[in-house]
């Protein structure tokens, strides 16, 4: 159908007739075939998901742990910050590096964030494997409280994952 539409449009003159339309239709499915398997695993797409919706959502419903929770008018679904519980806000991009934050997410969070098809304990282990994960001992993955003091259990994943690192998408890839 791609093709007979291209044709169509080469012969009305809306695409150049030197265009190598075959090519083109082909390059376009073999992409969209590398789509649809990424999404058909759902840890890799749950992990995409995480990424790209914490990312999108920082400072609005992902603000830093010294956030002041009276002008926050949304429930927050992750904290970010760093091992020192600060959050570091600055306007030099060159004062601390993205990868050295840490993201907080209460585990009733994790499945929603991840788009709702894998449990929270698939994602966590899955960020384990690949290095991401932060774990306060050798047999929980699991915090109780954050470090300004609340009781939230939550897991706590580098800012690697979600900054210039790209590891965690090539890592599954391979496997």
């Amino acid at each position: 159908m791609l093709l007979v539409a291209g044709e169509i449009a080469q012969e009305a003159g809306v695409i150049d007739k030197s265009f190598n339309l075959a090519s083109a239709v082909v390059r376009t499915l073999e992409r969209s075939f590398v789509r649809m398997a990424a999404d058909m695993d759902p840890i890799e797409t749950a992990l995409a998901n995480l990424r790209s919706r914490i990312l999108f959502n920082v400072g609005n419903t992902v603000p830093g742990l010294d956030h002041e929770r009276e002008n926050l008018h949304r429930e927050v679904e992750v904290y970010f910050g760093y091992p020192d519980g600060s959050s570091r806000f600055t306007s030099d991009p060159n004062e601390f590096q993205d990868s050295e934050r840490v993201y907080m997410i209460p585990v009733d969070h994790l499945m929603e964030l991840g788009g709702g098809n894998v449990t929270a304990a698939a994602i966590a282990r899955a960020l384990n494997k690949l290095g991401y994960l932060l774990t306060p001992s050798a047999k929980n993955s699991k915090w109780t409280t954050l470090p300004r003091g609340e009781k939230i259990h939550h897991y706590r994943v580098s800012g690697s994952f979600f900054h210039k690192d790209q590891r965690a998408s090539s890592s599954l890839a391979a496997e």
